[in-house]
């Protein structure tokens, strides 16, 4: 009685006490309180359990979850759930009060026989939520619950998925009985996470047998393919059934207009949020789990929508109120919009100028919690205003040589530019500020200059965290969206009459996404405002892939509007792709070897139409056009657009030998056609010896190409299976600065010789023939003009290329690492374009 009495203690603690941890608790407690588990005190049932009513001595209630005994539950897997479920608190979830695994050994009768065998009871208990389960207050939009408590429920759900899913936790069963009402109306989850307990097939059998309500799962779900957007498609499911009353995809206009003869005046903010909830459980029902939003976007949108609808009562109340350079901190949190609709223009109250002291404030002190990102040009925080609206503010590194009315009237030619696709810059500071610093051990006042710029906040990030890899895959349709989108922005930077723009910086990181998957192009400009020498400094010493520089401007310091092709060039090819140019040593070759052909697209896109593989094509070649070493030959911004929409009109791939390099499996030669290319080994085709053997130049008939032909000495003492294993070996090595294997051949050649005296018979001899078989160097080694007057270009060209090469041996190859050993600049060959290929190393 003690043990009761104290858990009773303990429980109406907890109700009192949110801190109050869960505890174990006696199956005698448990029984007391439900009446000996009575059916008067049962208040539903589901799969796996009973759920009773539970009373306290203060009169408040619990729920007591019981476990059927035919459950096959082990106590690992019971222990983990209940740990899990001792760690989840959340507003809209059912919180957790305690557990009991209880063992026992009992008496039964069995065939006509008495038997002892252990008796197992497995209990939960939760809070009781009064209001019981969604599904009693679903109706259609003429009755029932008024919008704003469906809004607020609709809300709560996502918010409370949304949790189990940060903490790992998949629900597999959401649905209006899995989720309850409380006095006030607020959703609670419940039932989350049970279905772990079990193996899969029979999570799934019980699922489909005894949960009644197939329409709440996941098509993929009957497959056999579970994952969090399974939950999303259920969450769908309950979107549109709390909105409409009905499951399944209803037209916006149809459910706007019948809400529309239920709401009173004023019913705008009613519509908007009517409206984005039907589209959000749109995208959530859509079939493929892929097109389907995670529950970090579908809040990112409700918060969206309620900002924009402050900013909007905001604005109409500021009227045609104008506003100074040093207006109060109220004028602007209230000015700054979103823009998120293009309906609203309130960005002309807002002052230009924005005080150091107030952007300080916004960032709480420019701390790290408040940081969003950091690179060369300075690091980027997050503004919260005093209204709740949020900035993104870009505090500059300190460059020499920037002068405050240069850099004032660059900014002002900067926030005159509007586009749908590059992101809003709102403000500005530039600021001499007076400070203290320590120099010989004294404090010595100095002065700094402060320059930073404010943008719009965009809740959704860089599209390099969308682009690449398969945790955030992405369809084709959205793939192409982001293309024509970034490509508009830069025909807009490039071409716009006020201030033409060359980026200078375009990367993934760079490119944001609004709530719409529609992309922003950021970081534009900086180099009007610190300078394209600094510009360039930062882009080629700052940590991190370079890949997106065009060599003209990365080697020389040449600026044009074709860099910016460039980098879009890069940019499209991984969009189209998925793939992070810095994770291939040659990535250009890669997508012409592995991304170019139908079977690639459709194996890159299984479910996308046939028709719509050529568009997929068209971007692959509008890409590689971008990034012809010829900058005259890359296309502008305004014809990308144009081919994007005459949409299947394909013109060649360009010709440029990066690209067009085939890459293949390595052709088997016969020894005679070797002998006949070579003219028998002739004196006159011999390229360089070595201890392996000696090279020739090959010339096939018919064909302006050469390879080369190393012939190896017999005596080097390789055994054919090495020699298999070398060839294999060497033919994976793809990239720009290794030479390329050709073919080889592996034959026994019988010849006649003579015998040791002149009259003596021919005697037979059976000679082993292994030659390799290599692209051909026109210019040679590099120890025949490393001594000439070259260019400076050209050597740092070189050095480069041989270190890509020598890493592309050391680490570039996923089971076998090679070190050449023999590394000589008579070993370095040079291409027609002076581009370094390492050769003679030995891949084994």
């Amino acid at each position: 009685m003690d043990s009761e009495a104290s858990m009773f203690d303990h429980i109406e603690l907890m109700l009192l006490d949110e801190s109050v941890e869960p505890s174990d608790m006696p199956l005698s407690f448990l029984t007391a309180i439900t009446n000996n588990f009575s059916e008067d005190q049962t208040i539903g049932r589901g799969g796996f359990a009973v759920v009773y009513k539970g009373l306290l001595r203060n009169g408040l209630s619990v729920a007591v979850k019981k476990f059927y005994d035919t459950i096959e539950l082990s106590d690992e897997m019971y222990r983990k759930e209940v740990q899990s479920m001792m760690r989840l608190k959340h507003a809209n979830i059912v919180r957790f009060f305690g557990y009991c695994a209880d063992t026992q050994w009992k008496m039964f009768k069995h065939d006509g026989r008495h038997v002892i065998a252990e008796a197992r009871q497995r209990l939960l208990c939760f809070e009781f939520v009064p209001n019981g389960s969604l599904d009693k207050y679903i109706s259609d939009m003429f009755h029932g619950l008024e919008w704003r408590k469906r809004y607020q429920i609709i809300r709560g759900i996502c918010e409370g998925l949304r949790y189990l899913h940060d903490e790992n936790v998949l629900h597999l069963d959401l649905k209006p009985s899995n989720i309850l009402l409380d006095h006030n109306l607020v959703p609670k989850i419940t039932d989350f996470g049970l279905s772990r307990c079990f193996d899969d097939n029979k999570t799934r059998t019980v699922t489909a047998n005894l949960i009644g309500s197939v329409g709440y799962l996941a098509p993929e779900f009957f497959s056999g393919l579970i994952s969090f957007k399974s939950d999303v498609y259920s969450l769908g499911v309950i979107i549109m059934e709390v909105v409409t009353g009905i499951k399944g995809y209803c037209e916006i206009e149809d459910v706007l207009e019948s809400w529309r003869k239920r709401l009173k005046m004023p019913m705008g903010d009613a519509l908007e949020q009517i409206r984005v909830c039907v589209e959000i459980g749109t995208m959530c029902i859509e079939s493929n789990p892929l097109n389907r939003p995670d529950l970090r976007h579908i809040i990112e949108l409700f918060d969206e929508m309620e900002n924009m609808r402050l900013v909007t009562k905001t604005t109409s109340s500021l009227g045609t109120q104008g506003s100074d350079e040093h207006d109060s901190e109220e004028t602007i949190a209230s000015a700054i919009t979103d823009e998120k609709r293009e309906k609203l223009s309130v960005l002309s109250t807002l002052p230009k100028y924005l005080p150091f002291a107030f952007l300080e404030d916004i960032t709480d002190g420019f701390s790290k919690e408040r940081q969003l990102g950091r690179g060369g040009f300075g690091v980027v925080y997050k503004g919260i205003l005093s209204d709740g609206y949020t900035i993104a503010v870009r505090r500059l590194l300190r460059f020499q040589g920037i002068e405050m009315k240069q850099f004032d009237n660059e900014v002002n030619i900067l926030m005159e530019l509007r586009h749908k696709n590059i992101v809003n810059l709102l403000g500005y500071c530039h600021e001499v500020r007076g400070t203290y610093v320590q120099y010989k051990g004294k404090p010595v006042f100095a002065e700094t200059s402060e320059q930073l710029l404010c943008y719009e906040y965009l809740h959704c990030g860089s599209i390099d965290k969308y682009i690449f890899g398969k945790n955030h895959e992405l369809d084709w349709h959205t793939r192409y969206k982001m293309i024509k989108g970034i490509c508009e922005g830069l025909h807009y930077l490039h071409e716009n009459d006020r201030a033409p723009i060359i980026h200078l910086n375009l990367k993934p990181a760079n490119v944001l996404l609004d709530a719409a998957m529609e992309p922003r192009i950021t970081d534009f400009g900086l180099s009007r405002l610190i300078g394209e020498g600094n510009t360039r400094i930062v882009n080629t010493h700052t940590p991190g892939p370079i890949g997106y520089m065009a060599p003209e401007y990365r080697y020389m310091g040449e600026v044009s509007r074709k860099v910016d092709i460039f980098s879009l060039g890069i940019l499209i090819l991984e969009i189209v792709t998925g793939q992070d140019n810095s994770t291939k040593v040659d990535f250009i070759d890669h997508v012409c070897e592995h991304c170019m052909e139908g079977p690639q697209i459709k194996f890159m896109y299984p479910s996308l139409e046939p028709e719509l593989h050529d568009q997929v094509e068209l971007c692959i070649k509008i890409g590689l056009e971008c990034v012809q070493t010829d900058r005259k030959k890359r296309p502008t911004a305004g014809d990308i657009i144009r081919k994007l929409e005459e949409g299947t009109k394909l013109g060649p791939t360009p010709s440029r030998e990066n690209i067009t390099t085939e890459i293949g499996k390595p052709q088997m030669f016969s020894f005679e056609l070797l002998n006949d290319i070579t003219e028998s080994f002739s004196p006159g085709r011999l390229r360089g010896t070595g201890g392996f053997g000696y090279v020739y130049e090959g010339i096939p008939h018919g064909n302006e190409g050469a390879m080369a032909v190393k012939r190896l000495k017999e005596k080097i003492g390789i055994s054919p299976k090495q020699f298999e294993n070398e060839v294999h070996n060497l033919s994976r090595i793809e990239h720009r600065n290794i030479v390329r294997l050709i073919g080889y051949c592996d034959e026994i050649r019988e010849i006649l010789s003579h015998g040791k005296n002149k009259n003596d018979p021919p005697i037979r001899e059976h000679i082993q023939e292994r030659l390799l078989c290599y692209e051909y160097m026109p210019k040679g080694s590099l120890d025949k003009i490393i001594y000439d007057n070259l260019d400076w270009h050209t050597r740092y060209k070189i050095i480069e290329g041989i270190c890509h090469g020598l890493h592309c041996l050391h680490e570039g190859q996923q089971d076998i690492q090679i070190a050449h050993l023999d590394l000589k600049p008579a070993n370095i060959l040079l291409d027609s374009d002076m581009v370094p290929k390492l050769a003679d190393f030995v891949a084994t």
